[in-house]
């Protein structure tokens, strides 16, 4: 089986994290390290997290607040020992099997570069599971796919080779003006770099929206981010490639579209420029 680091990042998790590293703990696959990278508490969570867990597998971190969830995410990686990356934020967790059958992907291929699982939703407030979020699919040019029709993978269902990270320099872009979509800027940018990916059907996390705001929940900072991103990944394909402007509005209609499918899945609306 191969090794594997974990990585969560916490901020005034004190009260929830306990369910997140527990599912990491009582994996029936137990040859791992856990990261946890506390990204400027001011809740305790220090003292509660080396209280109550002293399992000599896990690595606590503190740093200065950062405001985004990248600059944690990327100290995570930087201070990983093991191959293998699962990033696990502090309010979601895991299937006890996760690792074990992340494990036995890898043994099975070893051209593999990132996996990524499905997830159902857990709505910790009412206790009650939602639908099932199914990544994936991959495809050829799967750079370009994902521009054209939106992230396909989710960070707490994400396992990355980490010297793949490290050949092609590989982070979370820590700019604020792209907060809220940096997982999806990565994804993008580790697929142009040619990774190989592999989507596992099956529910192996769950990702839990609770009574606290968080920050998907502002959908004007979301979207502005969303445009943000677009623009950014434009300018490249502008320098690479020599696309003709037709194929940039395709890439403009596709993310209004997108914008307006997250407007009303959110029930928010206002005027999209």
């Amino acid at each position: 089986m191969a090794n594997n680091g974990w990585k969560v990042c916490a901020y005034n998790r004190r009260e929830i994290i306990s369910k997140c590293l527990y599912s990491v703990l009582n994996q029936t696959h137990q040859n791992f390290e856990i990261i946890i990278v506390d990204n400027g508490s001011s809740d305790k969570t220090k003292q509660f997290i080396l209280k109550n867990f002293t399992d000599e597998r896990i690595n606590y971190i503190y740093q200065t607040g950062s405001g985004t969830p990248a600059s944690p995410r990327n100290t995570g990686i930087k201070n990983a020992k093991y191959e293998w990356i699962c990033f696990l934020d502090s309010d979601d967790y895991w299937d006890k099997d996760k690792l074990l059958l992340i494990a036995k992907e890898i043994t099975k291929n070893n051209k593999i570069d990132v996996l990524c699982h499905n997830e159902k939703i857990y709505y910790s407030n009412k206790n009650k599971f939602g639908k099932t979020m199914s990544y994936g699919p991959y495809e050829n040019d799967f750079y370009i796919k994902m521009l054209l029709y939106g992230n396909r993978m989710s960070t707490s269902a994400v396992t990355i080779r980490k010297s793949f990270l490290n050949t092609h320099n590989l982070h979370f872009n820590e700019s604020k003006n792209l907060i809220t979509v940096e997982d999806f800027d990565l994804w993008l940018r580790v697929a142009r770099a040619g990774a190989y990916f592999k989507f596992i059907k099956k529910v192996l996390g769950y990702y839990v929206i609770n009574n606290e705001e968080n920050l998907i929940s502002n959908k004007q900072l979301y979207l502005k981010s969303l445009d943000n991103l677009i623009k950014k990944h434009k300018i490249f394909l502008k320098e690479k490639n020599n696309k003709n402007e037709a194929y940039f509005k395709k890439i403009d209609l596709r993310f209004k579209f997108l914008k307006l499918k997250y407007l009303e899945q959110s029930n928010f609306n206002f005027l999209i420029n």
